[in-house]
């Protein structure tokens, strides 16, 4: 999972190198764009402060330049 994935390039390259990858963005028109123009990707819409995922439910989480600019720090979303 790729969690911020912006206009979703990893996502897309690690589906295409054979990786189940799904993404995870809060920029809610940007999520609906992808998932017109990408309709059998899964881009999701979504917080990362609060993962609508079960523990364990990926074997990799990648969030690039993401958590930084959280005010409140990132302890909670490495929780």
């Amino acid at each position: 999972m790729e969690a911020g994935y912006g206009i979703g390039h990893v996502v897309l390259a690690l589906r295409a190198l054979g990786f189940r990858c799904i993404g995870l963005d809060y920029a809610l028109n940007t999520v609906r764009i992808l998932n017109k123009v990408f309709p059998d990707v899964p881009f999701h819409f979504g917080d990362i402060r609060d993962l609508p995922y079960t523990a364990g439910s990926f074997d990799g989480y990648i969030s690039l330049g993401v958590i930084e600019p959280f005010a409140e720090g990132q302890e909670r979303m490495l929780d």
